[in-house]
C-alpha cells in the first residue's frame, strides 16, 4: 500500500475522498483499540498521520443524492461505499 501511495504522490496525482473518509479512520483506529491491538496513545499518533495526509475531502449535499442513487442502483445496505463512487465520479476519476 505504501508503494502505491509513493507512485501516486510521485506522480503529482490530487487524492479525492468523501470527507466521511476522516470518520471512518477514526472509527477504524478506535476499533483496534477495542480490540486490544492498539494502544490509544498509539491510535492516537496513527490519526495525527492520517489527518495531514494530502487528501482532497470532497463534500456537499449533490455528494449525499448521488450516493444515495448508486447505493439504490447496486441494490447496497448502506451508502458509505457509494460516497467514494460518487467522489470518483464527479472528478471524472478512477
Amino acid at each position: 500500500m505504501r508503494d502505491l501511495w509513493e507512485s501516486w504522490r510521485s506522480e503529482h496525482r490530487r487524492i479525492l475522498a468523501p470527507a466521511l473518509l476522516r470518520y471512518e479512520v477514526t472509527n477504524a483506529l478506535h476499533r483496534l483499540c477495542l480490540a486490544g491491538e492498539l494502544s490509544l496513545s498509539r491510535a492516537a499518533e496513527a490519526l495525527a498521520v492520517a489527518l495531514t495526509l494530502p487528501i482532497t475531502f470532497e463534500a456537499g449535499e449533490y455528494l449525499h443524492h448521488r450516493a444515495l442513487e448508486i447505493a439504490a442502483r447496486f441494490n447496497r445496505a448502506a451508502t458509505s461505499n457509494a460516497q467514494y463512487l460518487a467522489v470518483a465520479e464527479w472528478h471524472g476519476a478512477e
